[in-house]
């Protein structure tokens, strides 16, 4: 426990100090003492609202998580499914106000893959389909890449907004969060919606 509090207190990174987090709460965890309000330390305490994640052996989870009334609560905001063929996470806290926090990112759930055939000369090539193919296996080839914003109310934990495109390289949609509203720029998009 002494070495997670002398790295926490040796970064300001927020990914690194979330990871500290994280492994200071499932160290509190086995030992049995584990509860929000016990990791409480002003020293080493991550910037709030922050990211952070889960993993288990088939998959990972994203959430935003904050301080409320005294509990720290989160709220997941992607997934990726982990294996031969993983997919990848990536979210930032793009802005907040007192009332919501925006955060902004990528998730490719799976990696997708192909199935793969017999060639020649030893080649191993996708398969097309035909009868004579020989299969051999499968290979990775990368999944689906959805960009995602979302807007997350600090009183609920619920998503109030939530955009969603696949990335296909046209540039993001512009998103100003105010306390009161939130706006919508590109795309064909121009739009102010009331929070």
């Amino acid at each position: 426990m002494r070495d997670l509090g002398a790295a926490a207190s040796g970064t300001k990174d927020r990914k690194h100090l979330s990871t500290i987090w994280f492994n200071r709460g499932l160290l509190h965890e086995k030992r049995g003492d584990a509860t929000i309000d016990s990791l409480t330390d002003a020293k080493t305490e991550p910037e709030l609202p922050t990211i952070v994640s889960t993993r288990t052996s088939d998959q990972e989870v994203a959430y935003v998580v904050w301080r409320a009334r005294g509990t720290l609560i989160a709220t997941p905001i992607g997934l990726a499914w982990r294996g031969r063929c993983t997919g990848s996470l990536e979210f930032a806290i793009e802005d907040s106000t007192d009332r919501l926090v925006h955060v902004t990112g990528a998730e490719e759930a799976m990696g997708g893959h192909a199935y793969m055939c017999e060639g020649k000369a030893d080649e191993i090539i996708e398969c097309t389909g035909a009868d004579d193919e020989v299969p051999a296996g499968t290979a990775c080839l990368g999944g689906s890449m959805v960009i995602r914003d979302l807007v997350v109310d600090l009183a609920t934990g619920r998503t109030v907004i939530a955009v969603e495109q696949l990335d296909t390289g046209t540039p993001r949609p512009k998103i100003v969060l105010t306390d009161n509203a939130l706006t919508i720029r590109g795309q064909n998009c121009a739009r102010t919606e009331a929070l």
